[in-house]
């Protein structure tokens, strides 16, 4: 139902913000899981601009990511998502 959804994104946010403090290059991002679902929030937003960081973020990677399980309730969750110019691919 989206409870906790910007909590998750937020701490996401912070975590690719520290990371790109770090590291100048290029990120590739893994989610496993729901995990995935954050990463996707965050890279991928529904009806909204990507994270300040998202460009540097070259891939995402989903390992277990629950589609079909999410799709079976909300059929157009992954419609509508902009990725930042020259953002991840999935």
């Amino acid at each position: 139902a989206g409870r906790g959804r910007a909590a998750c994104t937020g701490r996401f946010s912070d975590l690719l913000e520290h990371v790109a403090e770090e590291n100048a290059g290029r990120i590739d991002v893994v989610g496993y899981s729901m995990g995935s679902l954050v990463a996707l929030d965050a890279l991928f937003p529904w009806r909204g601009r990507p994270l300040g960081r998202a460009s540097r973020v070259r891939s995402l990677t989903t390992i277990g990511c629950p589609f079909d399980f999410v799709r079976a309730f909300w059929p157009d969750y992954f419609e509508g998502r902009e990725t930042a110019a020259g953002g991840a691919r999935w």
